[in-house]
């Protein structure tokens, strides 16, 4: 509620205490989000220091993204780790980040956490059509879903 004192609104906006106490609040939620998008391979810098309405964080990563149609039907994804004997894939990957879209769910998973998981997982080799060998990783993905984040669960429907 608001008072007219010497020709001046006073509000609780203009309480420095209370200012003080929401401006505590947003930094510390500005610094929670920081650090998860760096830990998912983020470059994360804060935004100019005062007053600065137009955004509070700038953040930037590399992302590969793959969508494993099969992926809802056989309950695993295919993380490529070589094509005819030669590293390719996740083993030359230089992004920060994947992101697998599977059925209407966006996962993401920092790099190096998705190498982990290929360590674990079974390696499989494929011959395809065209005579070319692949190899890779099958992950579950309920285990992707339980070590990626959920951009989105629901939201991309049958539109890839």
């Amino acid at each position: 509620m608001s008072i007219l004192s010497e020709n001046k609104i006073i509000s609780k906006w203009g309480e420095p205490d209370w200012w003080r106490s929401q401006k505590n609040i947003g930094d510390t939620g500005e610094s929670f989000v920081a650090k998860v998008l760096s830990d998912l391979g983020f470059c994360v810098q804060a935004g100019p220091s005062g007053y600065h309405p137009e955004y509070d964080l700038v953040a930037t990563a590399t992302i590969e993204v793959k969508t494993d149609k099969k992926a809802a039907e056989t309950g695993n994804v295919f993380v490529e780790l070589g094509d005819n004997g030669q590293p390719s894939g996740l083993r030359v990957s230089l992004a920060d980040a994947w992101v697998f879209i599977v059925a209407d769910e966006i996962l993401l998973i920092p790099t190096a956490t998705l190498r982990e998981l290929t360590g674990r997982c079974p390696v499989r080799n494929y011959v395809l059509a065209d005579g070319r060998r692949k190899s890779g990783a099958l992950i579950p993905v309920e285990v992707l879903r339980w070590c990626a984040h959920t951009l989105c669960g629901g939201c991309h429907g049958d539109a890839i």
